[in-house]
């Protein structure tokens, strides 16, 4: 069997492209080895073409366009052009130390 990820200490990689509704997803493995849960809040943000998601710690109730849900199967899904992402050849890290998701 083939994975789309290696698991280091602290780190997941993944390879990932969009699919027709050209969203990157983030894989479930990937949010839960960060703590990230079903329903949680998280901050994406936009660095020299790479993008970084957060956990928000404490309640946000605001409607803000950087500001997403995780989804009930523990995915998250950000809009490949909203961000500047490409739609395939993405690398995604999930890093355990940082807390944070990066994708590019």
């Amino acid at each position: 069997m083939k994975f789309n990820h290696e698991l280091t200490e602290n780190s997941v990689k993944y390879s990932s492209k969009t699919g027709s509704r050209t969203r990157v997803r983030i894989p479930v493995a990937g949010t839960r080895h960060i703590g990230i849960q079903p329903g949680d809040k998280v901050h994406v943000t936009v660095f020299q073409n790479k993008v970084s998601i957060k956990p928000l710690r404490k309640k946000y109730s605001s409607k803000a366009p950087w500001i997403y849900t995780v989804e009930k199967d523990g995915a998250i899904r950000i809009p490949a052009n909203k961000w500047g992402l490409r739609t395939q050849g993405l690398t995604v890290t999930c890093d355990q130390l940082e807390g944070n998701v990066t994708v590019f």
